[in-house]
C-alpha cells in the first residue's frame, strides 16, 4: 500500500510551474477540528462522507484511551464530525475482531456504514465490516483470508442491491496481484469476481470502483505496460455478472503517468482520474526508476477508448503527487496533492482546482505543513459549496511524530 512513507522516498528538486497553473487564489480556508492522537483518532486517510448533515470519517490509527502511547495506540476508529458545532465523536474504536488500519472511505446504505479495515483478524488479511452511526455496534461481515479470497482491502465499497463490490491490494489463487470481490450485506458471502493474473491485466487494484451503466471501472496501481518496474497500472472495467475483465488502458509512465492510486469519477462518457507519479516533469525523479513526474490528472473517453493528460503537476510551488480521487463541482474538478506546494521542502501539499475544459490547474490552498494541516491523502467532499477533506499529519498536535508534527485534521474550504 502506497502511503506517505513510500512517497518521501522520491527525490525532490525545485522546479517552476507548468504554463496552465494559476497562482493560489483567494479562498477560505480553516482547520475545523485538530486530532490529538489519543481517543479520537489519528492520521486519517480516507475522503469523508455527509449522512443528514453529520460528516463520517475513517482513522488508520488511534482510538486507545492510553494517552501515554505514541500517537495514542489503537488499530483505528470510525468518527462523526458535526460541521455546524464543531465536535469530532468517535463511533467506533477497533478492536483486534474486526481488524486494524481502516484507511478507506465508508459507505452509507440504508443509514448503516459499511467499509473495509487493511489488516488484523484471522490471517491479518484484513476484513470488512458495518457500524450503526446511531449507537456505534460494530459487526464483522468477513474476514479475509490471505490466499484464495484476497488480503489488504485498501479502498472502500460500493452498493449494487444487496451486493458490495470492492478490492484487494493482496492475495489471489494466481500470483498474489490482487482481486476484485462481492460481498453480500445480508448473508455475508464473499466470492472473487476477478483474480488479477499475470501482471498485463494489472496488479494491485488499491482504489475503489465505480459503477456505470451496470458495469465495474477501476485502476490499478501496478502491472500493464512493462515500462515501469512493476508496471506503470491500469485502467479497467469488468462485468459483474460474468466476471469478465478488460483492460481499457495501459499507462506508460513518463509523460503519461504512472500509479493511478485514486478512484475514478465519470462525468458523461468520459472517466477522470489521478497517477501520483508521472507527467514527465524533471523535478520529480523516483529512485530506482527509469521514469519522472509529479503526478497527471488524466481523463479516458469511453467512446473512443481514448487517453489523454488533462493536468501534469511540475512539483516545487505547483506541488505533486495526487493521491486522492477527484470530485466534480460544476464545470471544475477538486483534488488534493500530497506533498510540496510551498517552498519550505516536502511537506505541505495543496487544494486545487481544474478546469478540464482548458487544462488550467489554480492552487486554492497551500499547506504550510504545521497547524493547518499536511499531507491530504484523501479527496473532497463538497457539501453545500464548502470542500470538506482530512490531513494523514499536522494540526499541531506534538503526540504524533513528525516531521510534520500533528495527528491530521478535518479541514473546511470555500472557493
Amino acid at each position: 500500500m502506497r502511503r506517505s512513507s513510500q512517497i518521501a522516498y522520491a527525490l525532490l528538486c525545485g522546479g517552476a510551474c507548468a504554463a496552465t497553473a494559476l497562482p493560489a487564489q483567494a479562498a477560505s480556508y480553516a482547520v475545523v477540528y485538530a486530532f490529538q492522537g489519543c481517543g479520537d483518532g489519528a492520521q486519517p486517510q480516507a475522503s469523508l462522507i455527509n449522512v443528514g448533515g453529520i460528516l463520517y470519517g475513517t482513522s488508520a490509527i488511534g482510538g486507545s484511551t492510553k494517552c501515554s502511547d505514541q500517537n495514542g495506540g489503537g488499530g483505528g476508529t470510525v468518527f462523526s464530525f458535526d460541521p455546524a458545532a464543531g465536535t469530532e465523536n468517535i463511533v467506533y474504536a477497533f478492536k483486534k475482531k474486526l481488524g486494524f488500519q481502516p484507511v478507506a472511505p465508508l459507505l452509507d446504505v440504508g443509514g448503516t456504514l459499511y467499509s473495509t479495515a487493511f489488516s488484523g483478524a484471522g490471517n491479518n488479511g484484513g476484513t470488512a465490516f458495518s457500524v450503526k452511526p446511531t449507537t456505534g455496534a460494530a459487526k464483522l461481515l468477513y474476514t479475509f483470508g490471505g490466499v484464495s479470497d484476497g488480503a489488504s482491502p485498501a479502498a472502500g465499497l460500493i452498493a449494487i442491491g444487496n451486493i458490495l463490490y470492492g478490492t484487494t491490494e493482496d492475495g489471489s489463487n494466481g500470483a498474489g496481484n490482487g482481486t476484485v470481490f462481492s460481498l453480500n450485506r445480508k448473508t455475508h458471502a464473499e466470492s472473487v469476481v476477478y483474480d488479477f493474473q499475470d501482471g498485463s491485466d494489472g496488479a494491485q487494484p488499491s482504489a475503489g470502483l465505480i459503477e456505470v451503466g451496470g458495469i465495474l471501472y477501476g485502476t490499478t496501481s501496478y502491472g500493464g505496460s512493462l515500462n515501469c518496474t512493476y508496471g506503470c497500472g491500469t485502467i479497467f472495467s469488468i462485468n459483474p455478472t460474468t466476471g469478465v475483465e478488460t483492460v481499457l488502458y495501459r499507462f506508460q509512465g513518463g509523460t503519461d503517468g504512472d500509479d493511478p492510486a485514486a478512484s475514478l469519477i465519470a462525468v458523461g462518457t468520459t472517466l477522470y482520474g489521478t497517477t501520483i507519479w508521472g507527467g514527465g516533469s524533471p523535478n520529480c525523479v523516483v529512485r530506482g526508476e527509469p521514469f519522472e513526474g509529479c503526478g497527471t490528472v488524466f481523463a479516458l473517453n469511453l467512446t473512443t477508448g481514448t487517453e489523454s493528460i488533462v493536468y501534469s503537476f511540475q512539483g516545487g510551488t505547483d506541488s505533486a503527487y495526487p493521491y486522492g480521487s477527484l470530485i466534480r463541482v460544476g464545470p471544475l474538478l477538486y483534488g488534493t496533492t500530497q506533498e510540496l506546494g510551498n517552498s519550505i521542502g516536502p511537506v505541505g501539499g495543496t487544494v486545487f482546482s481544474l478546469n478540464p475544459a482548458t487544462n488550467i490547474k489554480t492552487t486554492l490552498h497551500d499547506f504550510q505543513g504545521g497547524s493547518d494541516g499536511s499531507y491530504p491523502e484523501a479527496g473532497l467532499l463538497n457539501v453545500g459549496g464548502t470542500l470538506y477533506g482530512t490531513t494523514f499529519a499536522g494540526g499541531g498536535q506534538s503526540r504524533c511524530v513528525g516531521p510534520p508534527a500533528g495527528c491530521g485534521t478535518i479541514f473546511a474550504l470555500t472557493p
